[in-house]
This record gives C-alpha cells, structure tokens and sequence, in this order.
C-alpha cells in the first residue's frame, strides 16, 4: 500500500467508517475509493480535496500524503 492508503485506512477506522460512507461524504463512488486505497488507482487532485473535505482535513495534508505536493516544512501554515 503507499502513504494515502495507509493513511485513509486509518482514519477510516478511526471514524468507524466504511469506504462506501467516505465516497458517500466526499461525492465519489464507492468504486473509486477502493480503487485508491486498494493501490489500483492513482490519486489525483481531485479525489484528495474532495477526501479532505469529507474528512474535514486540510486538503494540503491530503495533498502532501498523496505525493501531490511536497512536504511542508515544519511550521507552515
């Protein structure tokens, strides 16, 4: 697995949350999660904000975990 779907299985559990209630918050299909996190599929902007947003994170942070964007030095915003 690599980062974001280790990750969006953690917080997933730690929400009790099912793939299908996180493509269900974040307006994607049930199909495309698992394609993520099953490391079928690569993430794209798209899909990261829109799992922020589900997950009320910043999409920065999804970002980042997803490779997207690089790491932020510690301290920023």
């Amino acid at each position: 697995m690599n980062s974001l779907a280790d990750w969006l299985v953690e917080e997933l559990k730690a929400r009790s949350w099912s793939h299908n209630e996180l493509a269900r918050r974040s307006g994607m299909s049930q199909a495309a999660v698992s394609a993520v996190i099953a490391g079928h599929r690569t993430p794209g902007c798209e899909f990261c904000v829109k799992v922020a947003a589900a997950l009320e994170v910043s999409p920065v942070l999804v970002l980042t975990i997803a490779g997207i964007l690089p790491p932020q030095p510690p301290g920023s915003p």
